[in-house]
Order: C-alpha cells, then structure tokens, then sequence
C-alpha cells in the first residue's frame, strides 16, 4: 500500500507543481514561489485533511532534487570565470557572511530561537539565490554589464561557501557547540577531498567521455550521469561528508566537457522534477500561524537582509578596486535569499536543532526579499545617483584617494617578479600537499578494511603491507614534486635577496649563494614536513611500520627519481591537457553547429573557399555586412583567419582587416563572383587615406570612465562608432575580446573606427 501511497502523492505533487509553475510564468515571478504555495496548500498546516498519504517517504525523495540541483551547479561551475573574479568577489563575500551571521544569533532570542538555531538562521541569511538574481538581471537586460559579471561571481563564491556550510553545519548539536578545531579540520578534509576527486577525476574523465560519446547511447549517458551523482555522494558520506558535496563535485567533473549538453539534456527532467518535489516540500512545513505571529520580525528580518547584503557587499566590492556605482548595482542584484536557504534550513530540522518555525521564517523572508529584488534593482542606478548627490565631498574625496592608492599597490605588485615566479610552484606544493594527505586517508581506509573484513589473519599481515606500499608508491611522485618546488623557491628567495644586497660581496660568491639555497630548501622541508605529520599522524601506521613507510618513500625518491619526475610530469600534463581539451571541445562543437546551421539555411550543395585580403585592397577597414556579398553574390562569411586564431560565426559589424582570410561558403559559381567583387576595387595609397579608417591604441588610466565597465556597458559602439579589436595586458592579449569582458585600469585598447570618431574618442578620454 505504501508503495501506491507513494506514487498517487508524487502524481498529485507533480500536477500541482505544474500548475504553479504555469501561473507563475503568466505573473512572471519565479517558480520556485508557486511550488512553497502548492506545498503550503497540500500541507496539514493549512486544512485538516491529510491530501497525501506518504509524506515521510515524499521527504526523503525530495533530497534527490537537492543532489540533482547541486550536480547542475557543478557542471556550470566555471573554474577560469572564478579565477577572474574572485579577487573581488571575496572581500564582498566575507563581509556579507560575517553580517548575516552576526544578525542571525542576534535576532534568534527575538524569535525564541536558541544559539544552535542562531546560527542555522544567520547561515540561511547569507545565501542568495542564483535563480533570482540571474532571472532579474536577464529580464533587464543586463548580463554583459559589470555588475552582472561582479554579481555573478560572488554568486559562484556563495556556491562553494554554501557547500562549506552543509558539511560545517551537519556538526552542530542542539546546544550549538562548534569548536573551531573541528570545523578547521571538516574544511581541511573537504579541501583534500575536493582536490584528489577533481585532480584525478579529470585525469579519468576524457577517457570516459570520449567512450560515452563515441557510443552515442542516451540511456548510457543517464545512467553515468546519475551513477556519477550517487556514486561520489556516497564516497563522501562515507568520510563523513554531505551528500550534497559528492554531487557538486561530480557536476564539476562534467563542466565544459563534449558531454555536458547531453547530460543537461538527460538529467534537466529528473532534476525539474524532484526540486519541485523538494520545494513543495518545504511549503508542506510552513505554520501559517507563525508566519502571521512573527510577520513584524519578519518584515524587520527582510528589511536587514535587503540593506545588509547590499550595504556589506557593496564596501566589499569597492574595497577590492571596483567602481562605487558598478558595485552598488552588483551588489542590488542579489539582495534576497533563496534556493540554498531552504536546503539550509531543511537540514536544521533533520539534524533536530530547529523545528518548522525556522523553516516559516525563511520562507517569509525568501518571499518579501525576492518580490522586492527587481523592483530596487531596476532603479538601482536612480537610487545611486541620488545617494551620491547627497554624500559629504569629503567622503567622495576619501573614495578616490583609496583607489589611487589600490592601483599604485597593485601596479607594484604586478610588476614584482619574485612573486611571479613563486605564485606556480606554491600552488603546485599546496595541491600535491593535499594529494598525499588523501592518498594516505584512502590507505587507512583500506587497512581498515582488511584488518576488520572477512580474511584469514594469515593474509591479513600482506593485504596491510600491500595497501601501504601501493601507497607509498604513488605517494613518491608528489613528494618528489613538493621537494623540487621548495627548492624552486629557495633559489628564488636567494636571487631576490641577492638582488636587494647587490653591493655584499659575500652574496656575490656563487658558493655560498648555493648554499643559503640548500639551508632555506631545509628549512622549508622541515616545516611542510611537521605540518604534514600533523595532518596525517592519526591514520598513519605507528613504531617499526612508520619507519619503514618512510625509508621505503626514500628509496623509491632515490632510486626511480627521473620515473617518479617523468610519472609526475605526466600527470600534470594529462591534467592540464584535459581543461585544454574541454576548450577544444567546446570549439569543435560550435564550429559543428555553425556549418549545422548553414547546411539548414542552404539546401543546395555548398563549397567554402579562402580569399585573402591583401593591403590596399577594398575590404579593408569595411565592416562585414559593407560588403553585401550576400546580397551581391549570395556567398556568406562563415570564418575570419586572423593570424593563428580563427574567428567562428563573426559579427556582421566586425571589421576586416589586412592580412585576413575569408572563409566564405557559396556554390563554386558565387565563390568566383564573391572574388571578383573583393577585388575589384584595389585602393592606392591616397585613396586609402581617403577612407579615413585607423586603428589607434588607447591607454586606460586610474579612474578613466572606462574603468571598471564591459564593452557591452560602456556601448562604445552606440555612443562613439568605434570597436575594441584587442586589449592588451601586461599579462595576456585578448584578441576579439567577448561584450562581457571587463576593462581594467592599465589597459591598452586597441580600437578601430573612421579617423574622425577615433579622435573624437580620444579627446574624450582625456578630457575625462
């Protein structure tokens, strides 16, 4: 009978939910408060009549929606987009959390909620909701503006923070207890879990995708999927971790990866699906009668979320270099709580440390933050603008004076090259650090498993021997890699110190150059070493076994040193082969869907060719849709060969330059007259004068207008009729950069227009 119970009450769900769903996109709010009202409506809270029968078993079925949402999560997860955006987004982060924390335990007692709860409460508080803040900033219209880019990444950040958060909150009891000790020590055990899973995940992973695509099979693809999900959910569960960390690494395996649409294509329905359940759920706990009993704090609750969030995250974003008004409106963006909160608050009542009070309250303030979001965010700009108009000059004044300042740090720091060349052997110490720390982890664990399983004990003694020389085996490689990055930096302070001292002598002597390096590589050795053994003591074997791990790990690093330096060479190179590889995917299959595209758009059988574009030639400095040669010739530019890259699906108001090749589609006939129209107006150097086209290098000062902005915010094109064509850096290029990229100070832009409206522009510029 359950079982029928189960099924009816999942019918009813998932037709109620549809229902909710459809109304909610009429009214144009989000879905996910039209599921808590089904919920709130099917609940016993609301009438005295059980709907569904099977609500403890509906409960436990909701968690998938849970593991499916995380799993989604990870696959957006954009490791490169994090790296970019971090920076700023960490400071906002943290003021935010430490703010939301702080009004949660202090608004507890007001509630009648105790420390435990406080803290549940602040930690909900912290979270917004991705859905929301992504669904007002697309219906604006907005996405490629600064803001959208700087919201998003904290956004990315409040992912990772609310992870750390399931697993540091699942360690709370009913008295609120927390010690430090312990939660340092889940985030140290995470760290190393999320490092060897990622590290050697994406090692395995090409492997595995390219057999499941060369397959081709659906089904296959779904099952790897969800067995992806469940499967490392359980090995984290099993190291006393969430479940809901297992699934967001496994979605991050899967990120930008050739399977990634097909999975999204296959999991999108079981994931829409079981969240609904999940947040019908959540409606189910609602007390409507705490609701309306606590509506005053409610109310005063939403207001602190709304003007803490955007108040922390706003001096965050400014104190990290950006500018106060793109900061404001980045910070608007995502003033309210959501999604995670919900999870948050799910978890506080199946730990026991809260009752469905909790749950009211976070609903309550989920529905006035998110109704109030849009409206303050579409005059986010207004709000600014007559705020700023109000401030104290001296306040504007401070505001400049730190970001003058900032830059100056910066500009130093960029430039300093010992920081340069210590920042990839840190960070390669750090990540094999972690590699040993969870290879030495999975031996325990395997020791473990052979002292206690179902083995005759005269075996037992060389399964134990066997797990931990398998283990110092693939231990050897990583150790190698942190001894030669220790001593990477010690020649690195040594030149840097010998450098400041130029005029010491003694330093000028390569003898005792050599050896302070051996002294700090000592040094350095010494303290990772203790560290490590700190971290470890307690799952390595003890006495005579220790020793012997130890000497074995030696002469393995002794004798193998140029196998184990090859082995580790290798796995690096697999590794970062396997995020190129992604980006060549990726490439590869937009490249497909182009030509997909054009086969469809023309029926007849099309040939492509190449036309070069020589220097005083007609085309130069035209943009594409000038040329009409779909109109002329009925040819089209499918492809621009600039250099080395190649520029797929070019927009129509791209500029040609000399030195071009065109890769044109056409049949064989209008491929040839397409030629003849590209040349057959060769300009002479005077005439080419006349065109007035140039291309001119423009160099972003501190606190230039264009600091801080996208190209698609500062709309170069619609206000001055000019294109970015490159930005250089003092560490990159950026060749036809995307309209999200973000200009920075030191900038140099290299823009391309008439000659009368680029002069224009740089009049304008230094005026500014």
């Amino acid at each position: 009978m359950t079982e029928s119970h189960l099924l009816t009450d999942l019918g009813i769900v998932a037709a109620s939910a549809t229902g909710a769903a459809i109304i909610c996109d009429r009214l144009k709010i989000p879905a996910i408060l039209g599921y808590v009202g089904v919920g709130l409506a099917l609940g016993a809270q609301v009438i005295d009549f059980h709907i569904l029968q099977d609500t403890h078993s509906l409960f436990q079925l909701s968690e998938l929606g849970v593991l499916f949402l995380l799993f989604t999560l990870g696959m957006e997860f954009d490791l490169q987009k994090l790296k970019n955006l971090v920076g700023s987004s960490l400071i906002a982060l943290i003021l935010q959390t430490i703010l939301m924390l702080s009004i949660g335990t202090l608004t507890a007692p007001l509630l009648g909620f105790d420390k435990a709860t406080g803290i549940f409460l602040g930690s909900l508080l912290a979270i917004s909701s991705s859905m929301v803040t992504i669904r007002v900033l697309k219906d604006q219209k907005q996405m490629q503006h600064a803001h959208a880019q700087l919201a998003i990444g904290i956004l990315i950040l409040e992912d990772i923070l609310a992870i750390l958060l399931l697993v540091v909150l699942s360690g709370i009891d009913v008295t609120g207890s927390l010690p430090w000790s312990s939660a340092i020590w889940t985030i140290f055990i995470i760290s190393v879990f999320v490092v060897v899973i990622f590290y050697f995940g994406r090692i395995l992973m090409p492997g595995i995708v390219n057999t499941i695509n060369r397959i081709g099979s659906l089904e296959l693809v779904t099952l790897f999927a969800v067995g992806s999900v469940l499967g490392i959910g359980v090995i984290a569960e099993q190291i006393h971790l969430s479940l809901a960390l297992g699934a967001f690494l496994a979605g991050s395996l899967f990120s930008n990866s050739a399977l990634v649409e097909r999975i999204e294509d296959s999991i999108n329905p079981l994931k829409e699906l079981f969240s609904a359940v999940f947040f019908v759920t959540i409606g189910m706990r609602i007390n409507p009668e705490v609701v309306l009993a606590q509506a005053p704090i409610i109310i005063l609750l939403s207001l602190l979320v709304v003007v803490g969030k955007t108040a922390s995250c706003w001096v965050g974003l400014f104190l990290s270099g950006q500018r106060s008004k793109t900061a404001f409106q980045a910070a608007v963006a995502k003033s309210q709580i959501g999604e995670f909160s919900f999870v948050i608050a799910s978890l506080a009542l199946a730990t026991g440390v809260a009752d469905e009070g909790l749950m009211s309250i976070a609903v309550g303030v989920a529905i006035f933050t998110i109704i109030t979001t849009p409206l303050i965010s579409s005059r986010s700009s207004w709000i600014y603008d007559n705020t700023l108009d109000r401030s104290p000059s001296w306040m504007r004044s401070i505001g400049r004076i730190y970001h003058d300042l900032l830059n100056g740090y910066r500009t130093l720091i960029s430039k300093s090259i010992v920081i340069r060349l210590m920042r990839r052997p840190f960070w390669q110490i750090i990540a094999a650090f972690l590699i040993i720390c969870g290879l030495i982890f999975a031996a325990f664990v395997g020791a473990n498993l052979a002292r206690n399983g179902a083995v005759p004990d005269a075996l037992q003694i060389y399964l134990l021997v066997g797990v931990w020389v398998v283990c110092a085996i693939l231990v050897t490689p990583f150790v190698l890699s942190i001894t030669r990055n220790l001593s990477a930096i010690s020649l690195i302070i040594v030149d840097a110190l010998s450098q400041i001292y130029k005029n010491n002598k003694l330093l000028k002597s390569g003898h005792l150059r050599n050896l302070l390096s051996y002294v700090f590589s000592v040094v350095l050795i010494f303290i990772v070493g203790n560290i490590f053994l700190g971290a470890t003591s307690d799952f390595l074997p003890t006495g005579i076994p220790l020793l012997l791990f130890g000497v074995l790990i030696a002469a393995l690093a002794f004798i193998f040193s140029r196998q184990m330096i090859k082995i580790n060479s290798v796995l690096e190179n697999r590794f970062v082969e396997s995020l190129k590889e992604e980006t060549r995917d990726l490439e590869a299959q937009r490249r497909e869907e182009i030509l997909s595209d054009f086969q469809k758009e023309h029926l007849w059988h099309a040939l492509t060719g190449e036309e070069l574009i020589e220097p005083n030639s007609y085309p130069v400095g035209k943009q594409i849709v000038d040329l009409k040669l779909r109109e002329q010739a009925n040819v089209t530019i499918i492809a621009i060969k600039r250099g080395d890259q190649y520029v797929y699906d070019p927009n129509p108001r791209s500029h040609i330059f000399a030195g071009d090749t065109l890769i044109l589609l056409g049949k064989e006939a209008a491929l040839a007259n397409a030629r003849k129209i590209l040349k057959s107006q060769s300009l002479d150097t005077e005439t080419l004068a006349e065109q007035a086209f140039c291309v001119e290098a423009i160099y972003i000062p501190t606190g230039s207008m264009l600091e801080g902005n996208t190209l698609a915010g500062a709309e170069l094109r619609r206000k001055h009729r000019i294109t970015v064509v490159a930005i250089k850096r003092e560490t990159e290029e950026v060749e036809d950069p995307s309209p999200s990229q973000v200009i920075q100070c030191g900038d140099i832009l290299l823009i391309a227009g008439k000659r009368g409206n680029v002069e224009k522009f740089q009049k304008v510029m230094e005026a500014a």
